[in-house]
């Protein structure tokens, strides 16, 4: 899936770079797009039912960057957008994306809603001296911590919220 998502970033008639760092950063973007995707709720839907403005919007984006010549790149990024966007409800917006998997063949419909695990008290303190070392700029210390909170099993993300654990 990643190939194929480095494919999407391309448009069709231009050189795609093939290298180790071109397919990472794909996989990089594929692994985001999959972490956007599991945190909306998996409700059911009519297929039927309306669509808000703002979804018609981007549908009608969609639909242009692939009727401009088949531009990928852009129907990708219009993708990502719908996955994040606050004016969307969250069920709508996976359904959108949904939508527009028909098209780009990545398979998003097998992500897995996001399970909350519990975070003990042990994590919670590395937690908090991480973010304590990297207030501190002490980036070895942090880094030392991040690796003892990836022993218990948590994935450690830095977002502008602070840090996150998958």
């Amino acid at each position: 899936m990643a190939y194929r998502y480095l494919l999407l970033t391309a448009h069709y008639r231009s050189k795609l770079n093939f290298s180790d760092e071109s397919i990472t950063a794909a996989q990089n973007g594929l692994n985001n797009l999959h972490a956007d995707l599991a945190a909306l709720p998996r409700e059911t839907f009519a297929t039927d039912a309306p669509w808000s403005a703002e979804a018609t919007q981007l549908r009608a984006a969609f639909q242009q960057a692939i009727s401009d010549d088949l531009d990928m790149p852009t129907a990708l990024s219009i993708t990502r957008e719908a996955a994040r966007s606050n004016k969307i409800a969250p069920a709508e917006r996976w359904r959108l994306v949904i939508d527009f998997d028909l098209v780009l063949g990545l398979r998003l419909h097998t992500v897995e809603a996001k399970t909350t695990r519990a975070v003990s008290e042990d994590v919670q303190a590395l937690v908090r001296q991480r973010d304590a070392a990297r207030a501190a700029r002490n980036w070895k210390l942090s880094d030392q911590l991040r690796d003892q909170i990836q022993t218990f099993g948590f994935e450690v993300r830095d977002t502008a919220q602070g840090t996150e654990l998958l």
